[in-house]
């Protein structure tokens, strides 16, 4: 049997378990291996509305301007590295808020 989100979502039970294989869905459960309450899933959209606008800033710094990984030894030459990569993506952004004006 493969594992789709078909059939994950037909086999797991409410906390997460999945008898078959023995697996947890992490979607779904928390530490405790319960399903996660109201609460904490409302918390967790709140929380993922206001990460997501950061997020997408590190997305691009990691992607467009390949600052994923940096080559220099010393904490304060990355420092400089990723403030120069944020720097760059902040004209950028600049450049795109310009034109979208006019």
């Amino acid at each position: 049997m493969l594992l789709t989100l078909e059939t994950l979502s037909i086999m797991v039970p409410c906390c997460g378990q999945i008898p078959e294989y023995g697996l947890m869905d992490p979607a779904i459960s928390k530490p405790g291996g319960h399903a996660l309450g109201i609460r904490n899933i409302l918390r967790n959209k709140r929380i993922s509305k206001k990460r997501s606008q950061i997020e997408r800033c590190f997305a691009v710094i990691k992607r467009a301007h390949k600052a994923g990984h940096v080559q220099v030894t010393t904490f304060a030459r990355a420092g400089m590295k990723f403030m120069m990569s944020a720097f760059v993506y902040n004209l950028v952004q600049l450049r795109h808020l310009v034109q979208k004006k006019n």
